[in-house]
């Protein structure tokens, strides 16, 4: 499968367009269809990051094989950048690409790549020229760093494995650090430099990434925790936090019974207090939101893509292109300060499954 696919959802993004439509004619247009860098089947993207529609970032792996008793399928794993021109392929040295947990493009020059495992976490940096490591040292084990990067600024949250987070802020050229102790900080997400969230759970509580509290900064530096109400007698636990706005701010999960049953929830806080959004369909629970410069908020499950704005959910199926059968949506990414987004998987052929990746706003 050697296919990019951009999708239209408002205004045309010119990704190695020469020319973008008007709004208009963009919903008209629909699906448009790009060359897309070439993986050995089977394969599939599991990231992607785009800091414009001219640098494009994704991780996955190609080659995917699963002999008899295997659990787990194993392949090659690709660092690749979309210039705008060509595919262009990295590896950050000392860095096993296996183990990436996440991707953040700041800028063509500005990209983090991070991941490891509990006791050998890495954070490596793209400046343009070559890859560096940050100028902080882990002063204690870590378990998969959390990284936002944006406009705005660079954050880097290190857990340690049996003591609370530190949240690397980068400014002016040099990193500050602050201890955030007790707390295992699973995701940052920057509206602004002085409108920080994260998600964040118990340090002695394993979550599998999912948060029981959120984490804010109005300054970068100092963290207060935000509790988000839920169903009595019910756990909480947050998969996404989207700001919209200094007084807008989504968050999705679940709230759990003692008897594990599960209750979707989807609330927006208003600068003053929580309240349930509008969600007959229940898509709004579980997932993980991102929200785009006019305050559509987007996700991808399945073989589809889900937005919401004025209050209700859209589905859009994933299109099929050439031989595609089937899609499957790994990931999404928003370009900062846009209203374009990115969506990436796999798509399955009559016999196999190769890279997909879909660009749209």
């Amino acid at each position: 499968m050697r296919r990019l696919i951009a999708l239209l959802t408002g205004t045309l993004v010119a990704a190695a367009l020469a020319a973008a439509p008007s709004p208009a004619n963009a919903a008209a247009a629909g699906w448009r269809v790009l060359d897309a860098p070439a993986l050995v089947p089977t394969a599939e993207l599991r990231l992607v990051s785009a800091s414009a529609p001219g640098d494009v970032w994704v991780h996955g792996v190609e080659a995917l094989r699963c002999g008899p008793g295997c659990s787990v399928p194993t392949g090659n794993p690709v660092l690749r950048q979309w210039t705008g021109t060509a595919w262009r392929d990295h590896k950050p040295p000392a860095v096993d690409l296996h183990t990436v947990t996440a991707l953040e493009a700041a800028a063509p020059d500005d990209v983090w790549v991070a991941g490891g495992t509990p006791y050998a976490p890495f954070v490596t940096h793209w400046n343009g020229a070559g890859w560096e490591r940050p100028e902080f040292a882990f002063q204690h084990p870590g378990a998969f760093p959390a990284v936002e990067a944006g406009p705005d600024g660079v954050w880097v949250a290190v857990n340690g494995v049996n003591g609370g987070a530190v949240v690397h802020r980068r400014a002016g050229g040099r990193w500050e650090s602050s201890a955030v102790p007790g707390v295992r900080v699973h995701r940052i997400v920057a509206r602004t430099a002085t409108d920080v969230w994260a998600l964040a759970a118990p340090a002695g509580v394993h979550t599998d990434g999912w948060g029981a509290f959120l984490l804010r900064s109005t300054d970068g530096r100092a963290w207060s925790r935000v509790d988000v109400p839920g169903a009595p007698g019910k756990d909480i636990r947050l998969t996404s936090v989207a700001p919209r706005g200094a007084a807008d701010v989504v968050v999705s999960g679940e709230a759990v019974g003692g008897d594990g049953t599960r209750v979707p929830l989807f609330k927006r806080w208003d600068g003053a207090a929580w309240a349930d959004l509008p969600d007959p369909q229940r898509l709004g629970g579980a997932r993980r939101l991102s929200a785009d410069r006019d305050g559509v908020l987007w996700d991808v499950a399945g073989g589809s893509v889900l937005a919401y704005r004025d209050g209700a959910w859209t589905s859009t199926p994933a299109p099929r292109s050439g031989t595609t059968q089937e899609v499957r949506l790994l990931s999404l990414a928003v370009v900062p300060g846009a209203s374009a987004v990115y969506v990436a998987g796999g798509g399955k052929g009559h016999l196999l499954t190769g890279a997909y990746l879909a660009a749209g706003g």
